[in-house]
């Protein structure tokens, strides 16, 4: 068979049998995403699937740009549209090279599988978008230092932020329409609804809010955080109603924010001796507040 070949499994949640197969043209590297009885995947291929998910019949597949890959999940509205990332990246491809228009962009899909839009990049996307159907505007951040805020309907431009810092991670959103990001120059950020403000920084090292953020960019750290914290990788997400920021870095130290401020709650490191953790994914959340995290090692 083909190594590089992936493969979509559906088990019964009860027994864990495996209820179909179903093999798509490369690699899987993100979650699937489930909306109402469809089930998008998306491959190093460049390929998002939409499958049925009773059956795992391919409903539709839909490749934006040939050459280019898909490496973070897509995101749906209430609607049912698709919003996706596509990007050419040498060491992550098979092909030798990619139409240089189209190879780093997010694109529009319609529930049936048409392109309604696309926007292109300057660089690398990692990112799955962001929807904020309240806004009206879906965000992307990505390797070409900026987090772009764009129109769900028409695709253009709402505004741009310059981070200072490449973005790998995918945004949060919080309860009042702000949006937190992670860089990886080991910073945490909050800005405003649009992204038009920036509220407040934080590293494991130091806080950044108010006044000062006027003397500061994005990236700009102060002189005495000579030693930033590991870039992040997994996404920040929000705890405790829009509350509370939590994040975690490559080398595995967790940090808590208060969602207002930007006042660290607590830091933690999750190493300890001489055992190492890389954390790459995002955590993930129970029901009772506890928090799952995976070593990517």
């Amino acid at each position: 068979g083909n190594a590089t070949a992936g493969v979509v499994y559906a088990l019964d949640h009860k027994s864990g049998v495996i209820q179909w197969v179903r093999p798509v043209d490369g690699e899987i590297p993100s979650s699937p995403v489930l909306y109402g009885e469809m089930l998008y995947i998306a491959t190093k291929q460049g390929t998002l699937y939409a499958l049925h998910s009773d059956t795992g019949n391919v409903t539709w597949s839909f490749q934006p740009q040939p050459g280019s890959e898909i490496v973070a999940a897509p995101a749906v509205d209430s609607y049912g549209n698709i919003y996706v990332t596509s990007s050419y990246y040498a060491p992550w491809t098979f092909y030798v090279g990619s139409d240089v228009e189209g190879q780093h962009a997010v694109y529009k899909i319609s529930p049936g599988g048409n392109k309604i839009w696309r926007f292109l990049f300057a660089y690398v996307l990692h990112s799955t978008p962001v929807v904020d159907e309240a806004q009206g505007v879906v965000y992307v951040g990505g390797h070409d230092k900026r987090v772009l805020t764009l129109d769900m309907t028409t695709g253009e431009p709402r505004g741009c932020r310059e981070t200072g810092t490449q973005i790998s991670s995918s945004p949060a959103l919080l309860p009042d329409g702000s949006l937190v990001y992670a860089g990886e120059d080991g910073y945490l950020y909050k800005c405003s609804p649009g992204c038009a403000e920036l509220l407040w920084k934080v590293s494991i090292t130091s806080e950044i809010s108010g006044a000062a953020l006027a003397e500061a960019s994005d990236a700009a750290a102060p002189a005495a955080d000579a030693s930033l914290a590991p870039y992040f990788m997994s996404s920040p997400i929000v705890l405790g109603g829009g509350t509370t920021v939590f994040a975690v870095n490559f080398e595995g130290t967790v940090m808590s924010v208060d969602a207002a401020t930007g006042n660290k709650l607590y830091v933690a490191e999750m190493s300890s001796g001489t055992e190492r953790v890389k954390v790459a994914a995002s955590p993930a959340v129970g029901r009772d507040g506890s928090i799952y995290i995976t070593d990517y090692e």
